[in-house]
């Protein structure tokens, strides 16, 4: 079992007496691909007292091992360009996760994934919709992404980076829109802005890296979504 800042702070997190309703994981659980890690980080977190773990898929988490991962973790919802609708207390929580956009891939990707300008644009599309859904009496709507959507949460990367680390193309329709509750990503981990707002909705940078410890959002007193974020190297 590795012993890191971050499964230790989850260990401490698991120990506490109240039961959480929601674990989030914001992508990159692993390092480059090395999906046999899983076993270690699951085994700590089926102790916790979570009633429900959601999870999206990270930069590091590689596309070719995303359908193994998800037959051999079922027990968790794995969200790839997907949403799900939770009844929470009184509130329906829906959430759509993905591993995100950029507005410029990175070379590595235009070398390594094919198509990835056109992946970008249907996820684009994707979010459009979610956003463009009529929200019912009730309901909380979630974005959950690996790649910030929005370069506000990006200050103290280097600037010239933020096209590849995250869109503000997505921010654009998230401000337009104004349909959101609540947007939770990682991927920044030198991001000094950890909570921001686009127009009425909420944006939480959850990055264990920029945040160095784990993130508890309370939602209406008694219901607590519990969001997490590793990663050990950047990508």
């Amino acid at each position: 079992m590795f012993k890191n800042e971050f499964s230790l702070s989850i260990e401490r997190l698991c120990n506490r007496e109240e039961e959480f309703e929601v674990a989030m994981f914001a992508g990159d659980i692993i390092d480059r691909g090395k999906i046999q890690h899983f076993s270690d980080f699951f085994s700590i977190i089926k102790k916790c007292k979570f009633k429900k773990i959601i999870s999206i898929f990270g930069n590091d988490e590689y596309e070719e091992e995303r359908e193994k991962v998800k037959k051999e973790y079922s027990w968790v919802i794995w969200l790839d360009d997907e949403n799900v609708q939770l009844n929470i207390e009184n509130y329906t929580v829906t959430v759509l996760g993905t591993t995100g956009v950029l507005d410029v891939p990175t070379k590595w990707q235009y070398k390594n994934i094919p198509n990835i300008r056109e992946k970008y644009e249907r996820r684009l599309v994707l979010i459009e919709k979610f956003l463009k859904a009529e929200k019912r009496e009730r309901e909380l709507k979630i974005l959950l992404t690996h790649y910030p959507p929005t370069f506000k949460t990006l200050q103290g990367e280097l600037p010239f980076a933020w096209p590849q680390m995250g869109s503000e193309r997505a921010e654009r329709l998230i401000k337009d829109l104004d349909t959101l509750d609540y947007v939770i990503h990682g991927h920044a981990h030198n991001g000094k802005i950890l909570d921001t707002e686009i127009g009425n909705t909420r944006v939480f940078n959850v990055a264990f890296p920029a945040r160095k410890n784990i993130f508890i959002l309370e939602i209406a007193k008694k219901v607590l979504l519990t969001d997490f974020f590793s990663k050990k190297s950047s990508s």
